[in-house]
């Protein structure tokens, strides 16, 4: 009913006005705005969740586009076009502004040449390194596609550092966007017949005029995950975006939903293709058009910001003029502190575990406004650029009948008509089903060994994120490991990955020639930590940065300051699934409820075993949801004067670090005694009381173990045939889906 007085208010609000109805010049846009208005209650009439969720109430203050006055003792921080910060040192060729490995710039026009250049050839690094060839690396912790498909939208929701023809690039002849650092490119290169791949210098802050003395990068956008990536970080921007009527964005139509709308707005574009600008998507980041995956997440937020706008308008404003400048705004602000919220709730609780641990992080503890929320040059030049790891070489979009195609990763990208002609869910569906590659030191030569066509050249996002680096005076790989607390390695071997690893390294940068290894190579040739997906030194600029990112936000969805307890569990309750279900039709099993892992795989999955003697195994669980209800069993016979011994085993079965806790059934201590025990190296544990009132409880790492022993007897009083059924149920102590049970059934009796 609520659904259905949605759609009346909306409608009559949205079209019944006198204006609408007696200016017959308006005739077209009426008709125009029935349609959208229809298609957006129909979101909202037939969508399976029903109810109104969210306490807007409880939202005590609202953050500014650009991210103005956040913190009101420093409000500059984290705004549009501030600069990033360093957590290393600055490695510049000279000190000040020169690419790191560049000592002298000889013309002085701002231009490195490849001789000036002292370092290794970025593309000589990626070919020895990084060259995956035609190989698949399928993820072996089952994240699928949409997880890099997220971080790479949450990552244009935090930072932008590219060159840009407005911005000085900071370099000693102050010229707006034009210093060439083009990456060398070897006469015998296997696959370029080109000698550079061009590179321009990020947009910068001259060295005369930072507040460090030397060049430092600009972020163009917002540093707060605050979806700048859907609203923008420039009122100009967010303004053409907004349609002001109702607090809905601008769309149109496609067919499975709504898109975003072209740029007829003449906005701002990453457009690398030279496609005329109309023909682009415009969304609140320029890169919304760079491949069709990233612009289904644009899509996605999007429609969920507009199902929410509904909602409130039908909700908290059911008889006020929705074209009233006042109620477009408060609505428009509502839906967009939700919006944000659920990127934050995502990106902290559902991603950010996944990729480097749950407990990685240190509680939460408020917002403090001593910290500096802004994002480390480290982060976003190296860290953050680990997505282009777990690129496949193409997508296989698959619609609602399960049936699949296939598209080439080139032609995913600048490709919006793919998406007009096709919408966004069939390759959101194939991105939710299909495994990522494996997050390591290689990238699929679709992105690695890319050619534009003939005379236009090629590109290597290897050897081009090994130069950004450079570029932006990034220390090398060990003092960057000193400035976050790790202690620098001596050799290669030190790093801890294999011997092939060791050897593509020597043979491209020297015998242990630490001081030059670049970061970005050095720390994905890293051993992944144990129960996570990244290694030691990306871990630690990933702490650092987000949590910075959520204790110097005041904005952050669980700071009491700015929001109400209630608005707080509303956001914790909705997961990145429950988005992708009410926006789409991707429904039920489709979508694992942990949307970052392919359908029905479990990460957090205890795996119980039984048998009667010491390791035989009767049960190896499958890392997925285990609804079988019963358990698996083993039956012991016994005679009533002997104890029946059986052998446990509690394990974590999935691909991270988890919390365990066991329990037993209680058996009568009338006609049995019962004892249970944690076998260690030391001998045995008497765990009985732990394990009858579910208090035995075990933080384990992938394929660790306990084992356990118990011993049952009858009593002596006990005569005659006596059964006995004795079960050992797991769960994951945050997460009851994720449960295991195992049984014995035992019978006593007279040989």
């Amino acid at each position: 009913m609520h659904k259905v007085l949605s759609w009346i208010v909306f409608v009559r609000e949205s079209l019944l006005t006198p204006k609408s109805i007696f200016s017959m010049k308006r005739f077209t846009s009426v008709i125009n705005k029935a349609i959208h208005v229809f298609l957006l209650a129909a979101m909202v009439c037939f969508s399976p969740f029903t109810g109104y969720a969210f306490d807007t109430g409880g939202v005590y203050d609202f953050r500014s586009i650009t991210g103005d006055g956040n913190n009101p003792d420093y409000p500059s921080r984290g705004t549009t076009d501030s600069l990033l910060i360093r957590i290393a040192s600055q490695a510049y060729g000279d000190g000040i502004d020169l690419p790191r490995g560049v000592p002298v710039e000889d013309e002085g026009d701002g231009d490195v040449e490849g001789e000036e250049q002292t370092l290794v050839s970025a593309r000589e690094i990626s070919n020895a390194v990084h060259d995956q060839g035609e190989t698949s690396i399928p993820s072996t912790t089952k994240l699928n596609q949409l997880f890099f498909q997220f971080g790479q939208f949450l990552s244009h929701d935090t930072g932008l550092s590219e060159p840009d023809g407005s911005f000085p690039t900071g370099g000693a002849t102050g010229n707006v966007g034009n210093e060439s650092f083009n990456v060398e490119v070897s006469a015998l290169d296997p696959d370029f017949a080109f000698s550079e791949i061009p590179l321009t210098r990020s947009a910068a802050r001259a060295a005369g005029s930072s507040p460090t003395n030397v060049r430092e990068q600009i972020n163009t956008i917002t540093a707060f995950i605050d979806g700048s990536n859907v609203y923008g970080s420039t009122k100009e921007r967010c303004d053409a975006l907004r349609s002001f009527h109702g607090g809905l964005l601008k769309v149109q139509y496609g067919p499975d939903g709504v898109l975003p709308p072209n740029n007829t707005f003449g906005l701002g574009n990453a457009n690398a293709l030279r496609l005329p600008e109309e023909d682009l998507f415009a969304a609140g980041d320029v890169r919304a058009n760079e491949q069709v995956g990233l612009t289904g997440m644009h899509t996605l937020f999007i429609r969920e910001h507009n199902r929410l706008a509904v909602e409130i308008a039908a909700h908290e404003y059911p008889y006020a003029d929705l074209y009233d400048s006042g109620v477009d705004e408060e609505i428009f602000l509502k839906a967009r502190s939700i919006v944000g919220a659920l990127l934050q709730k995502i990106a902290f609780h559902e991603w950010l575990p996944a990729l480097i641990g749950k407990y990685a992080l240190d509680d939460y503890y408020g917002y403090n406004a001593s910290v500096d929320p802004q994002i480390s040059n480290e982060f976003s030049t190296a860290a953050f650029r680990i997505g282009h790891t777990m690129l496949p070489a193409g997508y296989t979009p698959i619609d609602a009948y399960g049936n699949k195609t296939v598209l080439e990763l080139g032609d995913a990208f600048f490709n919006p008509d793919y998406v007009r002609d096709n919408g966004v869910e069939g390759v959101l569906r194939g991105q939710i089903k299909t495994l990522q590659q494996e997050i390591d030191r290689f990238i699929v030569d679709g992105v690695r060994n890319f050619l534009f066509g003939p005379g236009f050249g090629g590109l290597d996002l290897a050897a081009l994120n090994i130069q950004r680096g450079r570029d932006h005076g990034i220390g090398s790989y060990n003092s960057v490991r000193s400035a976050y607390g790790l202690d620098p390695v001596a050799d290669y071997d030190g790093i801890g990955c294999d011997s092939e690893t060791v050897d593509a390294l020597r043979s491209v940068y020297g015998a242990d020639n630490m001081e030059d290894l670049d970061l970005w190579t050095g720390s994905l040739a890293e051993p992944h930590r144990i129960g996570t997906n990244l290694g030691e030194t990306f871990t630690a600029i990933f702490i650092d940065q987000f949590t910075r990112l959520r204790d110097g936000d005041r904005f952050y969805f669980e700071n009491p300051d700015v929001y109400s307890q209630e608005f707080i569990d509303n956001i914790w309750s909705t997961s990145f699934a429950d988005i992708i279900r009410r926006n789409t039709a991707i429904h039920g099993n489709e979508v694992n409820d942990h949307a970052f892992y392919i359908p029905r795989f479990h990460p957090f999955q205890p795996d119980l075993t039984i048998g009667p003697k010491r390791g035989l195994r009767t049960h190896k669980g499958e890392n997925r949801y285990n609804d079988t209800a019963g358990g698996q069993k083993i039956r012991i016979f016994k005679g009533v004067h002997e104890n029946a011994a059986m052998h446990f085993s509690l394990g974590n079965d999935g691909p991270h670090r988890s919390d365990i806790s066991a329990s037993t059934s209680y058996l009568s201590r009338r006609d049995f005694v019962s004892k249970y025990y944690e076998e260690r190296a030391g001998g045995r544990k008497n765990i009985t009381g732990a394990l009858r009132t579910g208090r035995y409880k075990q933080n384990l790492d992938p394929n660790e173990r306990r084992r356990l022993l118990s011993t049952l007897k009858l009593r002596k009083h006990t005569y005659g045939s006596v059964r006995a059924l004795v079960k050992v149920y797991a769960e994951n102590y945050y997460d009851s889906l994720a449960r295991d049970l195992v049984a014995a059934k035992l019978r006593f009796r007279h040989h």
